[in-house]
């Protein structure tokens, strides 16, 4: 997956609701972008990043305590 946005959201909530999927895995390596999507999701519990935080993202994990 590339970047996060409304577009991932939907997917990744309908993986959620309709399969049951409890956690879900998301490599980060060589995203270039994320919004609050993706601290809505991590502030679920069931979503973990893999792969080096590019340090843009870092930071605003950090700045969000996420």
């Amino acid at each position: 997956m590339g970047d996060s946005g409304r577009e991932s959201l939907h997917l990744l909530r309908a993986a959620d609701d309709d399969l049951g999927v409890r956690r879900i895995v998301l490599d980060v390596s060589r995203a270039t972008f994320a919004d609050s999507t993706m601290l809505i999701l991590l502030r679920t519990g069931r979503l973990v990043l893999a792969g080096p935080v590019p340090p843009r993202q870092g930071r605003v994990l950090g700045l969000a305590q996420a």
